[in-house]
């Protein structure tokens, strides 16, 4: 019995990687409708498009940092913040 998950693990990996060779697009627009949905059906819309846009700020400001280039207006709120909590 465990011999048939494994080959059922192997294949399900193989098929993974053949579509992320083949179809990237397709694969990642899949999984983002996929986990977007199952969102909708375990928070609700609202929580849902909070979730997603507080990642997209996330994004952007973790892609700042990694480029050493913060906005001006986000570099004095930090001061401020970091400040005020000392």
């Amino acid at each position: 019995m465990n011999e048939n998950w494994g080959r059922i693990g192997e294949k399900l990996n193989s098929f993974f990687f053949w579509c992320l060779e083949k179809h990237p697009g397709k694969l990642i627009g899949f999984l983002i409708g996929f986990f977007t949905a199952l969102c909708f059906i375990i928070f609700g819309f609202w929580q849902t498009i909070l979730l997603a846009g507080l990642s997209c700020v996330g994004y952007y400001v973790g892609s700042w940092w990694d480029e050493g280039e913060f906005p001006l207006w986000l570099t004095r709120l930090l001061h401020r913040i970091n400040f005020k909590s000392k």
